[in-house]
């Protein structure tokens, strides 16, 4: 029958340890190929393992050199044997020494483990000690009342009301907290128990020893709650992180803020300087409308807006809408209008559209062309008196004829003006205005929306040698003379300049590398103003 493969390697070990050169060409190439492995990062020694697997890895050496001690020892008792007298047979004597080694190893070893199952057991019946000992000590101290232990703790001190008073309250809600605890069975309730005892204040103070003994809760348990504490810090800044870049993005886009145009109208946190931009609607309504962007992102009302960006502001009575939207105007005051005779029950004039039509998305039923969605309209609560007389507010715009003075002649030319007009109609007829502009109202926000879609894809889809300059009204300033007579305060003599505010954006860069670094746009006043007016 052949030799077996392990007996060959063992017979070419063999042949190779005993040929001198052989053997210190094998360890040359053996030490090599580990400091090549070291390089590699496929070996790695002790000073760069962690304290646990330090540990292991010298128990294993120990336990190495001990397992090839006693193999040296082995193979020393039976090549050398130990001396013996001239007068005794060798044999016999190399025999009897051998079994006797071999006697006192087997009752030494017995002997070590005999002790080792005793030091165990010593071990468990102390703990065991302890906790008996620990549940009598909380015994005695529950049957005391929170009175008694104050009596107990002070003695014959005198002290304050006040005082007494504090640490009756201790001992009492001590008390109250540690009958909770050891009465449920509950783990969610005890890991709730846990949680709201411990915190930073009893780190500080160093009192978590103290929390331990009056509470009955074990080390474990409170290093498991501390641990579940820091794990939901990291999982909130984890959270956090990622959400960030997204949340900002979306603040920040024309549709959902507005840039302001002002010098001034700036904002500083931590030496950090930008430029304001005001809210274009309600903070829960962005909130509602970044859920429905991004369904993959679950992000709590409260965590949305503690993520605003702080130059995302609300606008303040000084710096309300001055640009808005006659449709939406209109519209709004249609509606609370009939809000506050409670005929409907949402003010949202933008969910009132969605109802009406088959798919906010479709431009047919938008634009009112859908057969399905084309006649449908806005349920209104009709409990009242149809032919009853209702007042509303309304932007119009009036032609009016107004004498100019031209050439010294006087002629009538007509001026159209817009005003806030208060009109007076039955609520029929105002049911009737308000599902009309409703219709109009679906095809305007349809078109904004697209418009702002298609702004965000021309941004995204720009190559490097492609720009796109966003130019935009922001205000009208009256000019004004150093010094100026009483007729140029009037109307027709009054010059005003045009403020426009343009951006512009670079093509080819990631809009992660804009929201980390500032971004490559250039902002900037363009003003427009009549050549006519004289300079001062």
């Amino acid at each position: 029958m052949g030799l077996s493969a392990a007996e060959k390697q063992r017979q070419y070990r063999a042949r190779r340890d005993a040929d001198p050169e052989r053997r210190a060409a094998y360890l040359q190439k053996h030490r090599k190929k580990w400091h090549d492995d070291r390089k590699l990062g496929k070996v790695t020694i002790i000073k760069d393992l962690s304290e646990r697997e330090k540990r292991r890895k010298r128990a294993y050496w120990r336990r190495a050199q001990r397992q090839s001690r006693e193999r040296k020892e082995v193979i020393k008792d039976q090549v050398t044997p130990p001396q013996s007298p001239e007068d005794a047979p060798q044999s016999e004597m190399s025999r009897q020494g051998t079994a006797g080694r071999k006697k006192a190893r087997r009752r030494e070893s017995k002997l070590y483990r005999e002790i080792q199952a005793l030091k165990e057991a010593l071990k468990k019946q102390k703990r065991k000690t302890d906790k008996f000992r620990k549940r009598c000590e909380r015994q005695h101290k529950d049957t005391e009342s929170p009175r008694s232990k104050t009596q107990r703790l002070l003695g014959s001190i005198p002290v304050s009301r006040e005082v007494h008073k504090t640490l009756v309250f201790h001992h009492a809600l001590i008390h109250n907290i540690s009958k909770t605890y050891a009465s449920t069975k509950q783990k969610n309730i005890r890991k709730m128990i846990t949680t709201l005892v411990t915190g930073k204040i009893l780190k500080k103070y160093k009192l978590k020893y103290e929390l331990r003994e009056a509470l009955a809760i074990s080390r474990k348990q409170l290093t498991n709650s501390d641990q579940c504490i820091l794990s939901n810090k990291l999982k909130y800044r984890s959270l956090c992180h990622r959400l960030h870049n997204r949340v900002l993005s979306f603040m920040t886009r024309d549709e959902n803020s507005r840039l302001t145009a002002g010098k001034s109208q700036t904002i500083t946190r931590g030496k950090i300087k930008k430029q304001k931009r005001f809210l274009n609607d309600t903070m829960k309504n962005l909130h509602r409308r970044f859920l429905f962007e991004s369904p993959d992102c679950k992000i709590s009302y409260s965590l949305f807006c503690r993520m605003r960006p702080f130059w995302v502001v609300q606008p303040s009575i000084a710096d309300m809408e001055s640009c808005l939207c006659k449709v939406h105007e209109n519209l709004g005051f249609l509606v609370e209008k009939l809000h506050s005779l409670r005929l409907i029950g949402s003010t949202d004039l933008e969910e009132m559209a969605e109802s009406v039509c088959c798919d906010p998305n479709s431009k047919d039923c938008m634009y009112n062309e859908c057969p399905a969605c084309k006649n449908k309209d806005f349920p209104v609560a009709c409990g009242g008196d149809m032919q009853a007389s209702v007042c509303f507010t309304q932007w119009t715009t009036k032609t009016v004829v107004r004498e100019k003075n031209k050439e010294g002649k006087k002629e009538k030319v007509p001026v159209k003006m817009t005003v806030k007009k208060r009109s007076e109609t039955s609520l029929q007829n105002l049911l009737e205005i308000f599902q009309q502009q409703l219709t109009n109202f679906k095809r305007h926000l349809f078109n904004i929306k697209q418009q702002f879609t298609y702004f965000q894809e021309l941004k995204k889809s720009m190559t490097d040698h492609e720009c796109l300059i966003h130019v935009d009204f922001s205000e009208n300033y009256a000019c004004k003379y150093s010094s100026e007579i009483q007729a140029v305060h009037f109307a027709s003599n009054q010059h005003q300049a045009t403020l426009h505010t343009g951006v512009l954006y670079f093509g080819g860069v990631d809009e992660r590398v804009l929201l980390h670094n500032q971004p490559i746009k250039r902002e900037g006043p363009c003003c427009h103003m009549d050549p006519s007016i004289p300079s001062t």
